[in-house]
């Protein structure tokens, strides 16, 4: 009796095993076709808002994989942001810059390329998601600094400025 429960039991935990490993196999496909169906858009190089909005998914995509991937795509999103004179599209790729020194510890090129994003948001006051993007990136730059100080009054904004649940 006691063999047979042990045999049960381990089928039991073969089978979980497989099934975590094709779960496992499910998910890292649909992401890759995912960055693929992106990637695909950037090659096509119309340098318009589609291409703008994936680079900046796959800089999200890549965030917590590949740092130097982010690099590349923010680096095309602003180089296109910049041509095509995108406000909206430059802050979030200044965001996503400020994202990418702080976490390989290049505090002060973060500073920098918040300090950039700041000055766009104040060019554009009239833009909303702008401004709470930010406001975002800003308060978590000066809380992951241990300046909670600073990080506040972002915080505050944004929280004064929030009018709509959806957004």
């Amino acid at each position: 009796m006691i063999s047979s429960c042990t045999n049960e039991y381990e089928v039991l935990k073969k089978c979980f095993q497989i099934l975590i490993l094709l779960l496992c196999s499910w998910t890292v496909s649909a992401q890759s076709k995912y960055i693929d169906s992106l990637q695909q858009i950037v090659g096509l190089q119309k340098h318009d808002t589609t291409e703008m909005h994936a680079l900046l998914e796959l800089s999200n995509e890549f965030l917590r994989r590949d740092l130097l991937k982010v690099k590349h795509f923010t680096n095309q999103l602003i180089s296109i942001a910049k041509n095509k004179n995108e406000a909206r599209w430059l802050s979030y790729g200044y965001n996503y810059k400020v994202t990418y020194y702080q976490q390989i510890g290049i505090v002060d090129s973060a500073k920098y390329f918040l300090s950039l994003s700041e000055k766009v948001v104040r060019e554009n006051p009239s833009n909303y998601k702008m401004q709470y993007n930010f406001n975002q990136t800003a308060s978590l730059f000066y809380k992951n600094n241990g300046e909670n100080k600073r990080a506040l009054p972002y915080m505050l904004e944004n929280l004064k400025n929030w009018k709509h649940e959806d957004e």
